[in-house]
Parts: C-alpha cells; structure tokens; sequence
C-alpha cells in the first residue's frame, strides 16, 4: 500500500468523484447561467471511474469515497457503479457516501442501501416551498422531505441535509433549520455561500459561520463534539435531542491544515483543491485511454500534481477572480 502524500506530509484518504456534470436544478449559488455541459465523450465511463475507485483503495489507501455531480442520479447507470463499488466493500475498509439534490432519490434508496451506500447528503436550502422553488428552479420541496424520512427508515447510517445559506436569502430559516434538526433527529450542515464562476457571489450576499451559530443557539444550546484534523465541519450537538449542526467554512475559516482530500471531475480532470486552478488539475482521463496509461502510470501522475498542491487556497476576491468553473462542473 503506498498513500498518496503532498508536500505538507497530508496523506490522502479520501476521493470524492463527480460521476457528472448534469443536473436537473439550476440552482442561484451554483450555476444560475445555465453553462453548457461536457460534449458526452469527455465523461468518464463507469468502468473508468470503477478504474479509478479500484486503483485508488486497493493500491494507495483511499478508505472513504462520496460520489457527486451534477446530480448523481440523472447517470441512468449508476447502480452498475454501485454495484462494484460494494464488491470493493466486501474486502476493504471503505466508507460510501452520495451528495445529491434528493430529487430522483426515493424509489432508488432500497436499491442504494442493499449496495452498500453508508451516507447521503442530501442539498435543501429552504423548509419553505415557494422560497425553494425560487433557489432551485424546482417545485420539489415535499418530494424531497419524502425521501429524507424513507431513508432514515431504511437505516442508512447517516443522513444529513445539506443548507447553504445566503444572507438576505434564506439566513432566516436557520432557526427553522435547527427545529427539524431536533425534531428529526438528524444532521443539518450550514454550508458558507462559496464563489465559483457565473453564481454572482457577492460579499452581501455571504454570512460567515459564526454569525450563523449565533442565530441557531438562539434555539438551544449547541455542544460541541470531537474535531478531527480532517474533518470539513465544526460540528454540534443540540441538546436535549439527538438532532446535530454542522458549520462548513470554506470561506471564513478554511480547514486546509488537514486536508486528506483528492477530487475526480466528471471528465476525468483530478483536483487537489475545490478551489483549484486548470493548470493544478492532472487529465487522467486521456491516459486512462491511452496505451502509457497503467496503474502505475495513473499513480504517478497523482503523485506529481500532489507536489504542487497548496497548503491552504486563497482568499475570497482571489477565488472570485481566478474561477473560470461553476461547482456544477466540478462536483462539490
């Protein structure tokens, strides 16, 4: 087993792989101009992403995996990627998560939890419907409530709701946010309003995390739990119930220091930051499809673009200036 490491001494544990770059919302902090999608044969095929998942935890360490989009679900192949992914499960020490947008989800949680899928982050950025409807572009509000609950009934070890929140926009619902924490005994995670190419990111429009706890311990008190050097939240239990919060804060107070994370994008690029730029990225995807692209060759190339990898991203108006990708794109 040889773990990917950068330049910092971070060894790298966990993949988060795009398995597409489309998706059924167009939601305001994402991608709101509606930017063309990836012409279909830059995608990557399912059994190059297995490829990739395969190489990674059997050969260099990789213990925890989350597939994102896009949406994940519009891939009408999915559960084929899945279904190798939980063979992978059945020998090695690996944790599968998914980050979707809940619309396609329900009548394929059965499916997904026989599979071996451990944890769903599921994106709802409002309790009101009419306000969900204006962030997403969707009416969908009720149909995703639904599979919150069915999924909780199917036992899937973690369910979270994931809130970005906006000031101005939906900031007011934290309370809210807070309540059906408690009362569903789940995890909400307030995530900070991120700037990406084309969403208008704008410094009004963005609330740092400790103004939002401010406003959640307005509805109890939040005890704090264990804080992992790689972990991406600050996370809380409410007391008195078993509902948890979580404060991502990728703008505000960046948890770089303990980055263990590689990124996959839909079409084969590997990131080595959210945040990256182009000329950070490595194209595993032409060498996955060429005669030199081996194992052993695909590993290197991780290893080379781990050296340049940054010990934490920029600033805010850095990021603002230097994207030229909508998360849409990227995965998350």
């Amino acid at each position: 087993m040889k773990p990917f490491c950068d330049s910092f001494g971070r060894t790298h544990s966990y993949l988060r792989v795009s398995v597409t770059d489309a998706c059924n919302m167009r939601c305001t902090y994402c991608d709101p101009s509606h930017t063309g999608r990836f012409a279909n044969d830059r995608l990557l095929s399912m059994q190059e992403i297995l490829r990739i998942v395969r190489l990674f935890v059997t050969g260099h360490g990789i213990t925890k995996l989350r597939l994102t989009g896009g949406e994940p679900m519009v891939r009408r192949d999915i559960l084929q990627l899945f279904r190798g992914i939980g063979e992978l499960k059945t020998t090695y020490p690996l944790t599968v998560g998914m980050t979707t947008n809940g619309t396609l989800l329900f009548d394929h949680l059965p499916s997904l939890r026989a599979l071996g899928l451990d944890a769903l982050n599921i994106s709802l950025d409002s309790l009101d419907r009419d306000r969900f409807h204006s962030i997403t572009g969707m009416d969908a509000l009720p149909h995703i409530l639904e599979s919150f609950r069915r999924a909780q009934e199917l036992g899937f070890p973690s369910v979270k709701a994931n809130v970005v929140i906006m000031q101005g926009v939906n900031d007011h619902e934290i309370p809210d946010f807070v309540r059906f924490a408690a009362e569903h005994s789940l995890t909400v995670r307030f995530i900070e309003y991120m700037p990406f190419a084309k969403n208008k990111w704008e410094s009004d429009r963005f609330i740092d995390f400790r103004s939002m706890k401010q406003i959640a311990e307005q509805e109890g008190t939040l005890i704090p739990m264990a804080y992992q050097p790689h972990s991406v939240s600050k996370d809380f239990r409410i007391a008195g119930t078993n509902g948890m919060v979580s404060f991502i804060s990728s703008v505000s107070d960046h948890f770089c220091g303990g980055c263990n994370r590689l990124r996959l994008t839909a079409d084969g690029q590997l990131r080595t930051c959210l945040f990256a730029l182009p000329s950070m990225e490595t194209d595993l995807r032409t060498l996955l499809r060429s005669r030199e692209g081996s194992d052993e060759a695909i590993a290197d190339a991780v290893r080379n673009v781990l050296k340049n990898k940054w010990e934490k991203h920029p600033d805010p108006d850095t990021i603002v200036s230097t994207q030229h990708s909508v998360m849409r794109a990227i995965g998350g």
